[in-house]
């Protein structure tokens, strides 16, 4: 698998505008081309020089073949947020190896810091935006596997996979004790409640994602988010409003988009279920407590 950094760059993430600048760094072109996907000339000479600029000096100072950076957000300027998603060398099965590791390290943290309460929130805390990463690290290993209605696909890259086991596979990856098939199966506001572990699910009804993206996502993590008939996660990160999801549309597979510009997130009604603040869902992940799937 090539290293390959997918850029973004949101002029206005919460304005819901459309208009932004896509573009690939691949380090096996000897030229390092950037090459970008635009919708407004203005918006590319405005910005294209400095993206550059920004790109090869990212290269130069902080990404080394091999190496997982999975997120980063850097500022071209003070309202100009930039967005990298990086494909690594590293064999999916090895990510998921080191991220049990992890989990494994924070579960033995935590049994040693069972009776201090304010350390074992901590902990939980900590657990959380690790696992947030740990999406991050392997949704480019999916990245464009494509979608279909029976597809269940156990491995990125190969066969086709639905919406719901595209969730369902990845939570069972990072190691969520769950039968991904039974998950799968659901409906959306039952994956929802599944996924809340008794917490509640924020359900919306008849709003915009502009006004999503402002409340319901305001808070900084990861969130699962069931559509009227469609679902994936959400991630809440700085400005950014991202939708990881296998979508539907075209049968395009596995993508990663904003939520202001999203066809697929389009939606009369939103269930939607924290995961990386979510403490019990943390904490069962942690102790790899089975998942009780809600049926109906």
């Amino acid at each position: 698998m090539l290293d390959l950094i997918h850029l973004r760059v949101n002029l206005d993430p919460l304005s819901g505008t459309k208009e932004r600048i896509s573009g690939h760094y691949n380090p096996v072109f000897e030229t390092r081309q950037i090459l970008y996907v635009f919708n407004s000339r203005s918006t590319f000479m405005s910005c294209n020089r400095r993206v550059i600029v920004l790109v090869f000096f990212l290269m130069m100072a902080r990404y080394t073949f091999g190496q997982v950076v999975p997120l980063d957000v850097y500022s071209i300027s003070d309202s100009t947020p930039v967005l990298m998603y990086v494909y690594s060398k590293t064999p999916y099965d090895s990510a998921l190896k080191e991220i049990d590791q992890k989990r494994q390290a924070f579960k033995s943290a935590y049994l040693l810091n069972a009776g201090d309460s304010i350390t074992s929130d901590s902990i939980i805390t900590a657990a959380g935006s690790f696992f947030s990463g740990a999406l991050l690290r392997i949704a480019p290993y999916w990245f464009g596997t494509k979608w279909d209605f029976n597809g269940y696909t156990n491995s990125p890259g190969r066969g086709v996979i639905a919406c719901g086991y595209f969730v369902s596979t990845t939570l069972k990856h990072l190691g969520v004790n769950v039968n991904r098939y039974h998950l799968a199966q659901q409906n959306p506001l039952n994956e929802a409640k599944s996924i809340a572990r008794g917490d509640s699910v924020r359900t919306r009804r008849n709003v915009s994602p502009v006004e999503l993206g402002k409340t319901v996502f305001e808070k900084e993590g990861l969130y699962f988010v069931g559509l009227d008939n469609h679902v994936g996660y959400v991630l809440s990160y700085r400005s950014f409003r991202e939708f990881i999801h296998s979508n539907y549309i075209g049968s395009a597979g596995v993508v990663a988009e904003d939520i202001y510009s999203s066809e697929a997130f389009k939606s009369t009604s939103y269930y939607i279920a924290p995961i990386s603040a979510n403490k019990q869902f943390i904490l069962d992940w942690i102790l790899s407590k089975p998942v009780e799937v809600i049926r109906g």
